[in-house]
């Protein structure tokens, strides 16, 4: 999991935001999770002139442990409170692209 996603970061290969976009889309929907995509993936899912470089999501207060368990496989950050205003909780998982 550690070499693909440093060559993403490094910029040297594709990212897959797609492929994380669908595995994120079905294992939230199986755990029956509410949530929102923003950023630079939100842009591109609806027609926006943008290459994203990760997938990000926005779910409830509530949910966030909950996703943390949905995408456990794939967690390189844990899900924990966040230490700045933007959200209360924070995590990242790999899941052939990033997703945070």
């Amino acid at each position: 999991m550690l070499e693909p996603l440093l060559y993403q970061c490094l910029g040297t290969t594709v990212i897959p935001w797609q492929a994380a976009l669908e595995q994120v889309c079905r294992k939230l929907h199986a755990g029956g999770v509410d949530w929102w995509l923003t950023g630079s993936a939100a842009l591109a899912v609806r027609g926006g002139a943008v290459i994203p470089r990760d997938v990000d999501l926005v779910v409830a207060d509530g949910d966030a442990v909950a996703v943390g368990d949905l995408l456990a496989r794939g967690l390189i950050e844990p899900v924990c409170p966040a230490e700045w205003r933007i959200s209360n909780w924070w995590g990242r998982a790999f899941l052939k692209a990033r997703v945070e």
